[in-house]
């Protein structure tokens, strides 16, 4: 066949949906690939999809639609919400193919139902010799029982080539002087916002070797630290400590740091959270004073600055903690739980 499409929402990419799109390359000779989702996914934004699907399936014809862009280049035609009826999105469809390709379609490639009555609709309105097809690739998820609702609802990475898990993981890093909440914050936070706790692995090894590091180690945790991080197959990661903390106790205990460690002291973040030290020190047999704590503090508002990294300093009791990291992560990332029932429109179907 000549021409194929294949649209979806692709909030995230998966399997299921590479599987549509490999099978439908297998068979036709040009095939076209839309998405859009009105309103968008925070999670994943529109050039984000593109991405993924360019760097996927170069031999594609991409197309990415987003409700500001559209206008602008085809007037008069506006996105669907996901929550319009189908007839919208249908009509929407042999519109946006008359006037992007003007060429005769071939086939439609769908997982779902929503395809019959699609292609009843691009029969009715696009003249062409021959009807549009239909071909339904494994409707009932037995080859690949995965859906894009169901990632959203529940994390799964072993769905996700590894393009897309990679762009879809954030790292959220407390930081912080001992005593000062950290370990306790992450935790919640990795409950509390749905995600995964990366641990601090410079106290587990001080556990280990019973207080007695030496600066050989400190490389080790920095280097332990960020696979830890990047073993957290989620896309979002609470990490309790960053190499920028093992930076710091190198130099303060050993009074230099390997270049190594240095380099990996500049690893990002999504989002840096600072444990400020306003209330006394809590001693457990394994922290400082509180002259050390001080000076750590002290440290880290300068370091922080020096660098140029955006931070959110935690005070207070751990309510009021617990609510400005609420707040503040879902500011920046507007990453409130998407719905977990199915969306109408095309976009239902392989999205």
């Amino acid at each position: 066949m000549k021409r194929g499409l294949v649209i979806g929402k692709f909030c995230p990419l998966h399997k299921g949906h590479q599987m549509l799109i490999e099978t439908a390359l297998s068979e036709v000779e040009e095939l076209h690939i839309w998405s859009w989702s009105e309103p968008e996914f925070p999670e994943y934004p529109a050039q984000l999809r593109a991405h993924w699907l360019r760097t996927l399936y170069p031999q594609a014809r991409v197309e990415v639609f987003s409700a500001g862009s559209l206008p602008t280049r085809f007037p008069g035609l506006e996105l669907p919400a996901n929550s319009a009826p189908d007839i919208e999105h249908q009509v929407f469809v042999a519109q946006l193919w008359s006037r992007l390709i003007g060429q005769p379609l071939a086939a439609v490639y769908t997982s779902e139902s929503y395809g019959e009555p699609l292609v009843a609709v691009l029969n009715e309105r696009l003249s062409q010799p021959r009807p549009v097809a239909h071909r339904l690739v494994d409707p009932d998820r037995c080859r690949l029982p995965i859906s894009g609702t169901r990632l959203r609802a529940a994390w799964q990475h072993e769905w996700l080539d590894p393009v897309v898990q990679r762009s879809t993981q954030r790292s959220v890093v407390f930081l912080g002087a001992e005593s000062t909440g950290k370990s306790t914050l992450s935790a919640w936070a990795s409950r509390a916002l749905g995600g995964v706790q990366v641990p601090e692995y410079g106290r587990t090894l001080w556990e280990q070797k019973q207080g007695r590091l030496v600066f050989g180690d400190m490389l080790h945790i920095a280097e332990t630290q960020v696979a830890l991080e990047e073993r957290a197959l989620h896309p979002w990661r609470f990490c309790d400590s960053s190499p920028l903390t093992t930076l710091f106790y190198s130099q303060t205990l050993f009074g230099k740091a390997e270049r190594a460690l240095e380099l990996l002291s500049q690893r990002p973040y999504d989002l840096t959270f600072l444990c400020l030290a306003d209330f006394p020190l809590v001693q457990d047999g394994t922290r400082q004073d509180e002259a050390f704590r001080r000076t750590q503090e002290c440290w880290y508002l300068a370091e922080l600055q020096r660098r140029g990294i955006p931070f959110t300093p935690l005070a207070g009791d751990l309510a009021s903690r617990q609510e400005t990291i609420r707040k503040t992560f879902h500011e920046i990332f507007d990453a409130s739980p998407p719905p977990a029932a199915p969306l109408a429109g095309p976009g239902t179907g392989p999205g």
